[in-house]
Parts: C-alpha cells; sequence; structure tokens
C-alpha cells in the first residue's frame, strides 16, 4: 500500500477542509496515512461492517450510498479529489453507516482512527475543523430531507444537475457529469423511469445535453429557475 506523496497533498488542497488546516495538522494528518487504490466497482467500506479508517479521495470519485428500509438503494453522492467522509464511524467506534464504492479508478487515503485522538491534543484546530466539516454534513442531509418532502422532482433534478456540475468546474458549461440514468435515480430516491422523463425534457427544452452516460448544461440561468433556487443560492452550490 503506498505512502503519501507531495502529490496526495496537493491533490487534498482542492478541498477546503484540509486547505484551511495550520500547516502542522495537515502534516500530522499525512505522517499516519496510508494510500488506497481501487479499480471502478471496488468497495473501499461496507455499511454495518466495523471500519476504523476515515477516508479523503485524491483521484477519481467514490460514491456513498444507503439502503431505504423497504430495501431500495439510494445514493447519498459522490466524494471527489478533496472530498473527506467516515470521519464519525471512525470517533463513536461504530461500524460504517454506509457504502464506499469506487465510482471510477480511484485513490483515496486512510487515516487510522486509533491515531486520532493524539492528533487531536497535539493540533487543537484539528477538532475545530472536524467539528465544523461535521456540522456541515449534517446540514446538508437536512437540505436533503426538505428537498425530498417540498419539492417536486423536477425541481430536485436540476438542483442537482447544477450541484454536481458547480463542483465539477468554475463554469458549469464546461462540467460533463459522467452519470447513468440509474445513477440520477439513487441519487434522487426515485424511480428510473420517472427521472429518465424528466431528463428527456429538460434535454428537449434546450437545458442540457445528454450522451451515453454522460449530461452537460446548456443553460444553467433556465436550470436555476426550474430548481426554485434565487441568484445567490446558486453560487454557493459550488461551496
Amino acid at each position: 500500500m503506498p505512502r503519501t506523496s507531495a502529490r496526495t497533498s496537493a491533490a487534498l488542497q482542492q478541498g477546503r477542509w484540509f486547505r484551511e488546516l495550520p500547516a502542522d495538522a495537515q502534516q500530522a494528518l499525512l505522517e499516519n496515512a496510508r494510500l488506497h487504490v481501487l479499480m471502478a466497482g471496488e468497495p473501499l467500506c461496507r455499511h454495518g461492517i466495523a471500519r476504523d479508517d476515515w477516508f479523503a479521495v485524491c483521484r477519481g470519485h467514490v460514491r456513498l450510498s444507503g439502503v431505504f428500509m423497504s430495501g431500495k438503494a439510494f445514493t447519498l453522492g459522490f466524494m471527489r479529489p478533496g472530498d473527506w467522509f467516515g470521519q464519525l464511524s471512525s470517533v463513536d467506534d461504530m461500524p460504517q453507516r454506509v457504502d464506499a464504492v469506487a465510482q471510477t479508478d480511484c485513490t483515496v487515503l486512510g487515516l487510522r482512527a486509533e491515531r486520532q485522538g493524539v492528533q487531536l491534543l497535539d493540533h487543537p484546530p484539528l477538532l475545530e475543523a472536524l467539528l465544523r466539516m461535521s456540522y456541515a454534513r449534517l446540514s446538508e442531509l437536512t437540505r436533503v430531507v426538505e428537498e425530498l418532502h417540498t419539492l417536486p422532482l423536477g425541481a430536485r433534478l436540476a438542483r442537482k444537475i447544477l450541484q454536481l456540475a458547480s463542483r465539477e468546474h468554475a463554469e458549469v458549461h464546461q462540467a460533463v457529469l459522467r452519470l447513468s440514468q440509474q445513477d440520477w435515480a439513487d441519487l434522487l430516491g426515485a424511480s428510473r423511469p420517472r427521472v429518465n422523463s424528466h431528463l428527456k425534457m429538460l434535454q428537449r427544452d434546450g437545458l442540457i445535453r445528454l450522451e451515453h452516460r454522460s449530461l452537460s448544461v446548456l443553460d444553467a440561468d433556465r436550470l436555476g429557475e426550474l430548481a426554485q433556487l434565487a441568484p445567490r443560492r446558486r453560487l454557493a452550490l459550488a461551496s
């Protein structure tokens, strides 16, 4: 299993959370980390299985997913370079709450939870940063649940397209989202036929372009209107 490198550190700098840590805290995290190289479709961790690592994506994308009580799978999101996840399971010594599977060939940094207590004592700003990350995740989950109960599927789809495109590229028109129709359905917790119908309507109306397992934004302003987003809120999607 390869050790970390300057290239790994540069990849993590893409994420605001790591980038804003003091230099000594960044170095402490990297000193006790190992890299996992995964092929597309390979699992990193599974729901319900004990795993005391927490992770950061350095290359590629990792899908986080779970299962409703009904047995239907849903996707929580896609982690990209600079994103961290798994920190809560590593702190409370509980099994993983989600499945983490490589969406593409990827490289993931793993940090052993057994070192976390020492790192927090030695670097107090790290504790504050972890709390901020956990609060941000809770806020995001609250927003998703709120949208699920208050917005029609078309608006939620438009929001998700803009959110993912904004994360991929500063200019959403230049982002290419390489997701299948089933991926979109799992992200929205809806059936594939319903989501496919809405995607085709967006393409017919000139808001997006669909190709084989890929989607590009053609008209971000009209997507924002459909998503019921104020201009300021559209900018915040990329943060």
